[in-house]
């Protein structure tokens, strides 16, 4: 758009026109109707971009509006920045790009009220992509605990549409749903972000097992997936010899048999966003494949066929800086990945690379092991540094810093136990044990004497903090009576784990599912919950691997080991 931004601000702000306009009057049918699409959205689609672009299409019908958009306030690097999470009509195709802080939605957050500008490209400068103009655009703040965390907006680009007092009104209404999305949006974040450190800390325990690099591909591409949360992955592998040198497509996610086919070897000289990084050594971010002239025609064609609007590729670096490989992340819209989800692919880019480079290499396990201790401490200090400064800044966010470090201290713990059997396992009871020992005068632990492969015994130290901590929180731990009796034994090739607390408040189930619920499904799956008044109980069924053992059944724990001293 026009970068003549020399007019005055206040010559861009029209809201008071809003009150001087004849304004329509409510239609309560259309109204309801597009609320009740936009809750039962959010009830069926509890995706925090899902139920953003929602908002942006109700609010597009409701305000019989041209555009309409959510955008959120980001900061990188203490670089304050907006992304259209949601975008519908004219303006689709911009979803996913980012804004200048210095925007109109930087002014409605600076004044914390709804405001009506036109025509603001008189005063601010945009991206070249955002071509359509805005005869006029109606914005509304929203915050999270107090925050100013985004907009949500409607625009008209031509003089057929004049907003007034009720669509004010009705995007006010919208605006709170939009607060509700942004709460849901960082809780994605967290676990996004622990989701990714479980990938990749699986990796480590898979090649641990003395499994081929090439059987950690597919699982290097989910973490990958999974942290860049995009549509498509691939990883590829350099070839010095070939030529100039080129890339060979060894795994990938979401390419039809035609592409994986068509982009099986890629010259440095190919203007794919991959070619490109191998030319010039370093990562490339396409965020829009159709607006950017240096790709040609072949690879945009396949762009196309796929539905990739942007992509990223990072190369796979030796500690010396030598290529061996490129890991690249694509969507389906345009987008521009954030700081802090490239500060976790490069974690992955290093493992990736390290995995490809010991393949070569075949080095001993035990060094393996060595690097994997000093690599996984650095994992966690670094996931923690992130979550960190992700976090800053509001009281509610530093609640869950707390109780995301608590996690990781966690995974610490079960990681310090595991290097010290040299990955043979983890006993059960030594997981159970330690999350409860200042209760230990208050608890009851029964079972067999399971010993857990290396990746169960890093879910279940998760898990039994979350129970330990919901226990401590709001259950029979967080008074001085109520106990806690944990049991665990054998049960149709598996084992069943219960966990039940008496004693303590009474118990009321909860309206929605918290961060250790949603985990403790995502993990296990068959797990069962029991909100009785009395105590609180919970039931998994605990599939064992081959690498776990198991002891013939003890009726008490304590016992059984005391008799086995003896």
């Amino acid at each position: 758009m026009s970068d003549d931004n020399h007019v005055p601000l206040d010559r861009v702000i029209t809201t008071p026109e809003l009150e001087r306009r004849p304004s329509r009057p409510p239609d309560h049918a259309l109204e309801s109707r597009a609320l009740n699409q936009l809750m039962e959205a959010m009830a069926n689609l509890p995706v925090a971009d899902s139920v953003m672009q929602q908002l942006a299409e109700t609010a597009l019908v409701i305000c019989r509006a041209h555009s309409a958009g959510v955008s959120i306030l980001e900061r990188d690097d203490g670089r304050a920045t907006f992304r259209w999470r949601a975008a519908a009509g004219k303006w689709a195709i911009h979803r996913g790009e980012v804004m200048p802080r210095h925007s109109p939605s930087g002014t409605v957050l600076d004044r914390n009220a709804p405001l009506l500008m036109t025509h603001p490209e008189r005063h601010y400068t945009y991206a070249p992509t955002v071509t359509l103009p805005i005869a006029e655009a109606l914005l509304v703040p929203f915050h999270d605990c107090g925050e100013p965390a985004g907009t949500i907006w409607v625009i008209a680009h031509d003089d057929t549409r004049k907003f007034d007092a009720e669509d004010r009104r009705l995007l006010t209404s919208l605006g709170r749903f939009a607060a509700n999305a942004y709460q849901l949006l960082n809780q994605e974040q967290l676990a996004m972000e622990l989701a990714a450190t479980h990938c990749i800390q699986e990796v480590s325990t898979e090649l641990l097992r003395e499994k081929t690099v090439e059987a950690l591909y597919d699982k290097i591409l989910l973490a990958a997936a999974t942290m860049m949360r995009s549509d498509f992955a691939s990883i590829q592998k350099y070839h010095p010899e070939r030529g100039a040198g080129a890339l060979q497509l060894l795994a990938h996610r979401g390419f039809s048999q035609q592409a994986a086919s068509d982009w099986q070897w890629i010259q440095p000289a190919t203007t794919t966003c991959c070619g490109k990084a191998l030319s010039l050594g370093k990562r490339v971010i396409i965020p829009d494949v159709e607006e950017d002239k240096s790709i040609s025609d072949e690879p945009r064609a396949i762009y196309r066929e796929l539905g990739i609007r942007s992509v990223q590729s990072t190369p796979l670096l030796t500690r010396e800086g030598d290529v061996l490989g490129m890991i690249s992340t694509h969507w389906r819209h345009p987008h521009h990945p954030a700081k802090r989800d490239l500060n976790l692919l490069d974690i992955l880019s290093r493992q990736a690379a390290d995995l490809i480079e010991r393949g070569q290499s075949a080095e001993k396990e035990k060094i393996l092991t060595r690097e994997l201790q000093h690599r996984s401490s650095n994992l966690l200090a670094v996931v923690q540094a992130i979550a960190q400064r992700t976090l800053s800044g509001s009281d509610s966010f530093a609640h869950a810093r707390t109780k995301f470090e608590a996690r990781l201290h966690a995974l610490a713990r079960v990681h310090r136990r595991l290097t010290a059997s040299d990955w043979a396992g983890v006993q059960l009871a030594e997981i159970v044990g330690a999350e409860l020992a200042p209760f230990v005068d208050r608890t009851q632990i029964n079972g067999l004497e399971v010993a857990l492969s290396p990746q169960q015994a890093q879910d279940f130290s998760l898990v039994v903090h979350e129970l330990a901590t919901n226990a401590v929180k709001y259950g029979a731990l967080s008074n001085a009576d109520g106990t806690v009796s944990v049991s665990w034994r054998r049960d149709d090739g598996g084992l069943k784990f219960q966990w039940l607390e008496r004693g303590g408040p009474i118990v009321v189930a909860p309206v929605r599912q918290g961060f250790g619920t949603q985990l403790l499904k995502t993990v296990f799956g068959e797990t069962q919950f029991d909100y009785a008044p009395e105590g609180f109980g919970c039931e998994i069924k605990l599939r064992l691997s081959p690498a776990t053992t198991a002891l013939p059944l003890a009726s008490d724990l304590t016992q059984a080991r005391s008799a086995a001293a003896d």
